[in-house]
């Protein structure tokens, strides 16, 4: 990703390039619950799923619990 010398931009360059950073951030862990929940229906071993997803370990637990549910 490229840095920006945020003192040298308005305020509002600055709440946008915050907004669109926290946007990549949440779709990238949006896309690491479905990676783990594809994981957890093929019963890949946690700590696999927790080094390939970035997940913590209770974050899968959790993911595995709820699909034992349904």
């Amino acid at each position: 990703m490229y840095k920006v010398d945020i003192e040298r931009l308005p305020s509002f360059m600055i709440g946008e390039e915050r907004g669109l950073e926290q946007g990549l951030e949440q779709g990238v862990y949006k896309q690491n619950i479905k990676v783990a929940k594809a994981l957890l229906s093929k019963n890949s071993d946690i700590t696999f799923i927790v080094d390939i997803t970035g997940l913590s370990v209770v974050e899968v637990q959790k993911l595995q619990s709820c699909e034992e549910k349904n």
